[in-house]
């Protein structure tokens, strides 16, 4: 039935370019709401080019939206990278990052050891799903000691300010800034790609879309 709706989707994109216009539907996850902010410039100019051309965008995880992609429910995918079978573009390299209250003892060093997680109360974003957080600690065969969840990453970062624990996020999550709280470099340390992915076979909007993208765009962290 999915693939039958897209091939529905094509073909009316098709008839609509020889028509001398593009129409169609876009589909972005995103797992950084730093980017919104270049999300909505993009698809704005996008837009002004190609008016018959709609935007939804939607936020979630890296994982579940390389998923989601590969399976032609979205048509990009701004991540941190992961494996599989699509398209990827690199934008940044962004480093895992230890957060903490300005008044945790451990503020005062210039690192935090992995295994800090283990003794100090852990705040879990996103409990049971594949985030790079997770990824890291499992990388490193760190149990942390979870006293804290939630599926918010400003509820992660309200909660570390109040002093309730410590986490560890990927840096780009602390964008713009959040008051109350303290980044240390982590050790071992660890850099995380982001960019965006796709399917190979894209609509015609889409493809017009990325081309948009590779010509007039580029992504920046910061």
């Amino acid at each position: 039935m999915q693939e039958l709706l897209r091939a529905s989707e094509r073909l009316a994109q098709m008839t609509a370019s020889v028509r001398g216009g593009e129409e169609g539907l876009i589909q972005i996850g995103t797992a950084y709401r730093h980017y919104y902010k270049w999300l909505t410039e993009v698809t704005s100019k996008f837009h002004e080019l190609h008016p018959g051309v709609t935007f939804r965008i939607y936020t979630g995880t890296s994982t579940e939206f390389i998923q989601k992609a590969e399976q032609h429910q979205i048509d990009f995918a701004l991540v941190s990278e992961r494996e599989g079978e699509h398209e990827w573009m690199p934008f940044c390299k962004d480093p895992m990052v230890a957060v903490l209250s300005e008044g945790h003892k451990l503020a005062k060093r210039k690192t935090f050891l992995a295994e800090f997680a283990e003794t100090e109360a852990y705040i879990v974003t996103c409990p049971g799903l594949d985030i790079d957080g997770t990824r890291y600690l499992d990388k490193h065969g760190i149990k942390p000691n979870v006293q804290f969840s939630t599926m918010d990453i400003q509820a992660t970062y309200a909660m570390a300010a109040a002093g309730m624990g410590v986490t560890i996020t990927n840096r780009i999550n602390s964008l713009p800034g959040y008051e109350g709280v303290c980044h240390r470099r982590l050790v071992p340390a660890e850099l995380i790609e982001i960019g965006l992915a796709w399917e190979k076979n894209l609509s015609p909007v889409a493809e017009k879309f990325l081309e948009f993208i590779q010509t007039e765009y580029t992504l920046k962290s910061s």
